[in-house]
């Protein structure tokens, strides 16, 4: 499946690192062979929007194909397994 993310340079996410490590508590390691993300761009704007998240200015939007581990009804959401992931694209934003 296809998922797009916003990624930091270092390949991690706004809120953990490509390890897993969480960016606010790093005592705190998620490391569960994911990649979170959306099934569309506007749902993933949408998911920030909702949150009331302001994206940093060097965070990329990234286009992503991997392995589905689940997907939330409704809401765009997508998990996918790290070790299949490809990146397609990645663009600044």
């Amino acid at each position: 499946m296809i998922i797009y993310r916003y990624e930091y340079p270092d390949g991690g996410g706004p809120f953990l690192t490509r390890d897993g490590v969480s960016r606010t508590n790093p005592e705190y390691v998620f490391d569960d062979n994911t990649l979170y993300g959306c099934d569309t761009i506007e749902h993933l704007n949408e998911w920030f929007a909702i949150r009331n998240i302001t994206l940093p200015d060097d965070i990329r939007l990234c286009k992503y194909y991997g392995e589905t581990v689940h997907e939330y009804p409704g809401t765009g959401e997508v998990i996918i397994k790290k070790d299949t992931a490809k990146i397609i694209s990645r663009t600044r934003i």
